[in-house]
C-alpha cells in the first residue's frame, strides 16, 4: 500500500485511523518519524505501520505538530518529493 491510497487520515490518542480510497479504514501507528529537506523546505515524514500487520507494507506520510500539540498527517501528493522521501528513508534503514 501506498500513501497515494489514503484519503483520509484521522487521529484517534495513540492510533492513526487510514481510510483509503474504498472506504476501508485500518488502525496505524507512527514507527519512525524523520526531517527532509525537499525544495528548500524541511519537513518531518511518519512512517505509519498497521497495527494488526505488524510485518506489513508501511505508508509514509508528512507529519506537522502545532505548537499546542495537535498533530496532522498529509499524503505525499508530488511524485518528485514522494521518490525524494523513498530514497531518504532508504538510506536511513541501512545505517
Amino acid at each position: 500500500m501506498s500513501n497515494r491510497e489514503n484519503d483520509d487520515l484521522e487521529l484517534e490518542d495513540d492510533i492513526i485511523e487510514v481510510e483509503d480510497e474504498f472506504g476501508n479504514v485500518r488502525e496505524m501507528m507512527i514507527s519512525v518519524t524523520f526531517e527532509a529537506t525537499y525544495e528548500g523546505k524541511e519537513k518531518v515524514y511518519a512512517v505509519l505501520i498497521d497495527r494488526n500487520d505488524l510485518n506489513g507494507e508501511a505508508v509514509i506520510v508528512i507529519y506537522e505538530e502545532s505548537e499546542e500539540g495537535e498533530i496532522s498527517l498529509e499524503n505525499i501528493e508530488d511524485d518528485g518529493e514522494w521518490d525524494y522521501v523513498l530514497e531518504v528513508f532508504d538510506q536511513l534503514e541501512t545505517e
